[in-house]
Parts: structure tokens; C-alpha cells; sequence
């Protein structure tokens, strides 16, 4: 209990510091919803930091040099034609083999956050499918987002709108519901 009013203070202190340049016309209510929005923001920040470690683990164990028997590369086992989609197309399973410095992890987390806001983009209009339960798996924003990743909109498409019927399976045998109910405990 003494560690979250701690935490609770240090938080306000932290908010006052950002905002502290005018605080006399600031009201009490505003200064609570920067502090609550703040909060939220950091909050966020954790969870979207633990999801793509969780990402990177499964796709790779978080090994951001390797490339794999199909040509993914880097951490999140990203194909080549995803990124030449997000305009990186001089990346190349042949040159990232040769120096998988043209690919370094930086470079892969910043592409990885390109790639998952398309991506949710493109899930909008399948949110009405969270909350759901099809097969047993829960759908969540963060399973749909986990599941494009591993086989792309499209098929993840098929499986809500399929009820579960078509599952699509990466070459390596692991389905979309596979992603969707490992993800699904993040908050996203």
C-alpha cells in the first residue's frame, strides 16, 4: 500500500514537472486528468513494450541477426515482402545474411511499430469481433494485432469472419487462433 502512494506521488510529481511552467492557471480537475492521462500513457507503454518482447520471443527467441528456412528476417521474423510493403525493400534475405547490420534491431522495432499500425488500421473494421469467444479463443485487439502478424489481415479475416472454420497455418504449422490466444492477454 505505502509502495503505490509512492508511486502515486512520485507519478504527480513527475506530471507537475511537465506542466509546471503555468500551473496557477491550470485547475485542479485539469491537473488530475494530465496526471490520469499521463498515467494511462505509461501504462500503455509497459504493456505495448512487454507485447513486442513477447513478439520478438516467439518469432525468434529474440534474436534480431537470424533469418529463417523461408527468408524472414530479424527479430519478428519480418518477410521480405512485408518490408518492401512499408518501403524498406533493400533489405533482402541475401544481404541481411551477408551483414544483418542493414537490419539492426533499432531499425526492426521502428518497423515493427510501422507494421502493427497499419496493421490496426486494417483491423478496424473487424473490432466488432472483440470480446467474442469463436472456438474457444477469446478474440482482443491485442490477439488480432499478434495474429496479422503472424499470417497478415487477410487471413485473419478468414478466421473471424469463418467463425473459426479457416484457420490459416504459417509454414512452420502454427495457426492464426494459435497468436490470437496467446496475445490475447495484453491490453492494447
Amino acid at each position: 500500500m505505502i509502495k503505490r502512494i509512492v508511486l502515486s506521488i512520485t507519478m504527480l510529481l513527475v506530471s507537475l514537472s511537465c506542466i509546471a511552467p503555468n500551473l496557477s492557471s491550470i485547475s485542479v480537475s485539469e491537473l488530475h486528468n494530465r496526471f490520469i492521462i499521463e498515467r494511462q500513457r505509461i501504462l500503455y507503454e509497459r504493456e505495448f513494450n512487454r507485447f513486442i518482447n513477447h513478439l520478438g520471443y516467439k518469432e525468434s527467441s529474440n534474436d534480431w541477426k537470424i533469418i529463417n528456412s523461408i527468408g524472414c528476417m530479424g527479430e519478428y521474423q519480418f518477410a521480405y515482402k512485408t518490408l518492401k510493403h512499408l518501403g524498406y525493400d533493400y533489405i533482402t534475405p541475401k544481404r541481411f545474411k551477408q551483414d544483418p547490420n542493414i537490419f539492426p534491431l533499432d531499425l526492426q522495432q521502428k518497423v515493427l511499430k510501422e507494421l502493427i499500425y497499419v496493421n490496426t488500421i486494417g483491423l478496424i473494421p473487424y473490432e466488432e469481433y472483440i470480446g467474442l469467444t469463436i472456438k474457444d479463443v477469446i478474440i482482443s485487439k491485442a490477439g488480432l494485432i499478434g495474429a496479422a502478424h503472424l499470417g497478415g489481415i487477410g487471413s485473419v479475416k478468414l478466421y473471424l469472419t469463418s467463425f473459426g472454420v479457416i484457420d490459416k497455418r504459417d509454414k512452420y504449422g502454427t495457426k492464426i487462433s494459435d497468436y490470437i490466444r496467446e496475445f490475447s492477454l495484453y491490453s492494447l
